[in-house]
């Protein structure tokens, strides 16, 4: 599946994108470059985890994050800009729908 992250009941979010989760890798690198080839708005928030940032050496521990790994591997953001239409808040519903079913 796909996980929204949405802020708590009340709250209001801070960004002007959405965090979504897909189940693994291959999934996230494919909705990343189609959404990359037609201009969605679709990135990837966290390329590394934070200890493999060669500006944070020294600063974040070097040791094995497998968490972390597994966030900056199956995140993206999506945006929320209000200049989105119609027809791309639907292209980007179905660009996550085929990736899902594997398409």
């Amino acid at each position: 599946g796909l996980d929204v992250h949405t802020p708590a009941r009340g709250m209001e979010p801070s960004q002007t994108f959405l965090f979504v989760s897909l189940r693994n890798k291959r999934q996230a690198d494919a909705a990343l470059m189609r959404g990359a080839t037609h201009g969605l708005g679709i990135t990837r928030l966290f390329a590394h985890p934070l200890n493999r940032y060669p500006a944070l050496a020294g600063r974040v521990g070097d040791h094995p994050t497998p968490q972390a790994q597994a966030l900056s591997d199956r995140t993206l953001t999506v945006t929320t800009s209000p200049f989105l239409s119609l027809s791309e808040m639907d292209a980007i519903a179905d660009l996550f729908e085929s990736v899902l079913r594997g398409r």
